[in-house]
Order: C-alpha cells, then structure tokens, then sequence
C-alpha cells in the first residue's frame, strides 16, 4: 500500500513538473513574439513592415537607426514576413535608413519615439543602386498608436516649462489627460506639492510611478504626496524632464503594479562630441560626466 502511494506521489509531481515546463515553454515563445518586449518604462521602439514594389514581404533588409540628439547607431534586419523592431530607444528624434542589395537605400522623415511607446514605420523598397538614397513618404502616425491599446498622454519638457507650475511639480499637470482628477493644491505644502490624483474612480493608492525607470513607488502610503510621516515620490526640477508620459488603462501587465496609472519620467542627459555627457543637475546647472558618472548622480538623486 505504502509502496503505491509513493508511486502515484512520483507520478502526480512528474505530471505537474511537465505541466509546468509545458506552460513556461508556451509562455516564452509569446513573450519572445510580442512587440511588448521592445520598449520599457523608460524607452521606447520603432517597428513596422518592409516590402517591395509589388508588395511582397522583404527579409534581411537592414534597418540603421540614428538619434538625433547623441549620433548612436542601431542595427536590426527584417525577419521572413518583412517585419522589423527597434527596440528600447531612449525617448527622442531618429533617423532611419534601410539598405537591401539590389535597391535603392530608403530615407524616410525622422521620428519622434516617445516612452513606452511603439512607433509604426511601414516602408516600400525600390529597385536601383544601393549608393543612391531615396527619401520616402512612411506610412507614418503620430497621433494613433496602433501597436498598442493603452491610453494615455505624453508631455513633452516644452510643455512642462511653458505651463505655470506654481510649485515647480510636474504632479501638478498630470490632469491634463483624459480621466483623471487631483485633489485641490494646498498653498501651504510651498516646497513640496505633489497631488494626489485619481485615474477613471479609481483610488489615489492605486498609481505606479517610475524616473528613468527606476520605481520610485512609495511604498510605505502608496501615494505620490506626503502622508503623515510618509514622503512623497521623487519630484525633479522641471528644467531637467525631456518628457513623461500617463498611462491611464488598457497599459500592459509589465509596467503597472495597480489598477490606477503608470506615470514614466525621463530626465535629460545629452551627449557632447567625444561622448562626453551632460547632466542637468536639480538646481539647473550643467555638468560634464562621463556615462557612468551620469547614471551614478540619477541613482543618489532618486535617493534623495
């Protein structure tokens, strides 16, 4: 009797030890399919379609990506059904090229990658010589985002720095997306000022924020601003956002940890020729770091 119950434990924990792998294996190759995986809280990713004149799928063509504000360079090639991704660009202006042998090289506008956004570039090679260069007309959308079903809205520093922020807090604009409502500002909290807001009735404990990303969630009151003796989130001078971006539902399982928004920071850090970066520092000045310097100064501030 013993023996046949140690037998069917065996079997019951082989069982589900295949189950499990069988589900991990299925979960992998969606996950390695999905174009989810090409953008993070703190970037963004440029895809789309390549063919030729006739409309048939081109593979191997290989796609040059170049920022406009550092001169990096990223390579990809389409895969079999013509498909291309660019993935985890930091937000900012790129110019894409696209050279196959036999056709001409394909320039098309530059574009803005916004965070966590996945822009659709859908481009259409012409037979010729590589060494010339044709501008083409992508099918490009600014306004739509077709890759993904989050809604939300994205402000850009121009915007942050124009608007008259009474207490130099971003917090204070995130009302400008659709479905979301703050608490009143208290003139008394000078200094600090993050409100509280809340996203499509849902609490102001149910947010999730992120600088550079890095979480910088309170996790002692779940909330942006001060509580009792709870600190608020991490809040930069304006002078130092590139951009930031709310996401208020329909966002997907690897940015939110609740059922409220995902709000994604990004501070500016620009390269000079030489690859020498410069860092805006929270009182506005300048300083010239190295990369590594760069990121140690952003993780003592979101410390602070």
């Amino acid at each position: 009797m013993c023996i046949q119950m140690q037998t069917r434990r065996k079997n019951s924990s082989r069982a589900r030890w295949a189950l499990n792998l069988h589900l991990a294996v299925i979960f992998t190759a969606l996950m390695v399919n999905s174009p989810v995986l090409s953008q993070t809280a703190s970037t963004g990713a440029i895809r789309g379609t390549i063919v030729d004149s006739t409309g048939a799928s081109m593979s191997g063509v290989v796609v040059e990506t170049v920022s406009s504000a550092t001169g990096t360079e990223r390579k990809s090639v389409s895969e079999a059904n013509g498909i291309y991704t660019v993935g985890l660009l930091p937000p900012g202006l790129y110019q894409l090229r696209f050279l196959a042998t036999g056709f001409e090289t394909a320039a098309p506008p530059p574009v803005t990658v916004s965070v966590t956004e996945t822009k659709t570039i859908n481009i259409k090679m012409a037979v010729g010589a590589q060494q010339q260069t044709v501008e083409v007309s992508a099918n490009v959308d600014q306004l739509i985002q077709t890759e993904s079903a989050a809604l939300g809205t994205t402000v850009g520093g121009q915007t942050i720095q124009g608007v008259p922020l009474t207490e130099r807090n971003y917090t204070q604009v995130l009302t400008m997306s659709p479905g979301v409502a703050a608490d009143v500002n208290n003139a008394a909290s000078l200094g600090k000022g993050t409100q509280d807001f809340y996203v499509n009735g849902t609490q102001n404990i149910n947010n999730n924020y992120h600088m550079d990303g890095t979480d910088i969630n309170n996790y002692g009151s779940s909330r942006a601003g001060d509580f009792v003796q709870q600190a608020g989130i991490a809040i930069p001078n304006p002078d130092t956002i590139q951009e930031f971006r709310i996401q208020t539902t329909l966002y997907d399982a690897g940015y939110g940890r609740d059922a409220g928004a995902n709000v994604d920071v990004i501070t500016k850090v620009s390269v000079m020729p030489g690859g020498t970066h410069i860092a805006i520092l929270s009182n506005g000045q300048k300083l010239q770091v190295s990369r590594l310097q760069s990121r140690i100064l952003r993780e003592r501030f979101l410390r602070l």
